[in-house]
């Protein structure tokens, strides 16, 4: 009984560190979204298609829709930088996992530390380059689906413009349709 209990103990405390490894995991997405954003907006104002003109003051029209380009640009680069960031707790994560009842581990920094002893710092990293090589053609795709069928529904829901290139030339159609009837009384 005394064994039973303390293998039982060293399980739940081995799938509480591998929970906590995964819960780190929560930080790739605090760093990909806003930075993908920002990259979007970035690309937006530095490109002179959508870069708004000077002098031309706050406009009531929204903002332009974000080229295919840019969100395939944005969405890799995000990846990239996020992953490149928070790859080590997806090591770490696969350690405590494969870890039998705690026979390898005591938790996370004992994981880490050791991670570290056995294959140095770059060991953190270890399948970086095959994981990157799966994971952001798959970011661009989704990106990309995403915002195509975000713009979609914004724009059935409310008259949103679309926010990908191919949308883009439906809406410049939709403005050059509706411009006699603004300037109609």
């Amino acid at each position: 009984v005394c064994s039973s209990s303390y293998l039982l103990i060293h399980r739940v405390s081995t799938c509480n560190a591998s929970s906590t490894a995964s819960i780190l995991g929560l930080s790739h997405i605090m760093i990909q979204f806003p930075f993908y954003e920002w990259i979007k907006a970035e690309l937006l104002l530095r490109d002179p298609a959508t870069r708004p003109q000077p002098g031309g003051g706050a406009s009531a029209e929204p903002a332009p829709p974000s080229p295919l380009s840019h969100v395939i640009a944005a969405s890799g680069l995000s990846k990239l930088v996020a992953s490149s960031i928070t790859y080590p707790h997806e090591v770490i994560r696969a350690r405590l996992q494969f870890d039998r009842g705690g026979e390898m581990y005591t938790g996370l920094v004992d994981a880490t530390r050791k991670t570290i002893r056995h294959d140095g710092l770059m060991g953190l990293w270890l399948g970086f380059r095959l994981n990157i090589v799966r994971t952001i053609p798959q970011c661009v795709v989704t990106f990309t689906l995403y915002e195509f069928f975000a713009s979609r529904i914004a724009r059935l829901l409310h008259g949103a413009p679309p926010s990908l290139e191919t949308a883009s030339r439906d809406v410049e159609a939709t403005r050059q349709r509706e411009a006699p009837r603004r300037e109609a009384p």
